[in-house]
């Protein structure tokens, strides 16, 4: 009986990841930019990683990425050495008929990047994901290229 209420003590003592998004219920097109403005602000904003793909990457993930396999623990495997140290400066965040895209400029080993990251939602999660990424070398033609 100890070790029970033991157990039981400890495992509420540890972090819960939650999911609040749902592929099994329908979801109206202001319930997923919700729920991807959330997505963006845990990611993008917040830089946690674990909690955004908890929340709103529950489950089957196809990715896209050139290199990336498929799947939830292959992308969060890739991102986590990287997330936290890699300066981000957000540029935008749009929505619309289940699909989302935050763009944003990474740093990365004194390169410039400019991403535009792809998601698509099933219900309020997120589901499949593409990465557009263009190295930004400073000699553009354009002086507002990419941004």
């Amino acid at each position: 009986m100890r070790r029970t209420a033991l157990f039981a003590l400890l495992a509420s003592l540890l972090p819960v990841s939650r999911c609040v998004c749902s592929t099994t219920d329908p979801a109206t097109e202001g319930q997923q930019y919700e729920a991807f403005k959330d997505f963006s602000n845990l990611f993008l904003t917040q830089r946690d990683l674990d909690k955004a793909f908890n929340e709103y990457i529950p489950g089957e993930y196809i990715n896209h990425n050139p290199d990336v396999q498929s799947g939830r623990e292959n992308a969060l495997n890739y991102l986590r050495p990287i997330w936290t140290s890699t300066p981000v400066v957000p540029a935008a965040v749009f929505f619309g008929q289940g699909f989302g895209l935050i763009h944003y400029k990474v740093e990365r080993n004194g390169t410039s990047i400019a991403i535009m990251d792809r998601y698509r939602l099933n219900g309020t999660c997120i589901v499949e994901h593409w990465d557009l990424r263009q190295t930004i070398t400073g000699n553009e033609a354009n002086p507002i290229a990419f941004f």
